[in-house]
């Protein structure tokens, strides 16, 4: 009997072999997920802060342009106004 049960001991012992391995195994993928994500998160970081950069650069750039159109109305109101007196001059 000692060599059954012998042979059932070691059964099981590599049974918790496999598990252990098995359970290690998966950790290793569980902690390479989460690094693999963790890596995506910090490059999605970078091209965020790139992204908002980008959209206050616009957001400045939209600004400027629409001072730009408020001084050539002023002009162009200006400039007509000069044109009426002008014209008014000239009768």
């Amino acid at each position: 009997m000692d060599g059954e049960q012998n042979g059932t001991q070691t059964q099981q012992d590599a049974q918790q072999q496999e598990q252990q391995a098995s359970q290690q195994q998966t950790h290793q993928q569980e902690t390479q997920a989460g690094n693999a994500a963790d890596d995506r998160a910090a490059g999605s970081g970078a091209d965020a802060a790139a992204y908002e950069a980008q959209l206050a650069e616009r957001d400045s750039r939209i600004a400027e342009l629409e001072e730009q159109i408020a001084e050539a109305a002023k002009n162009a109101e200006t400039a007509d106004g000069l044109r009426a007196e002008i014209a008014a001059l000239k009768e």
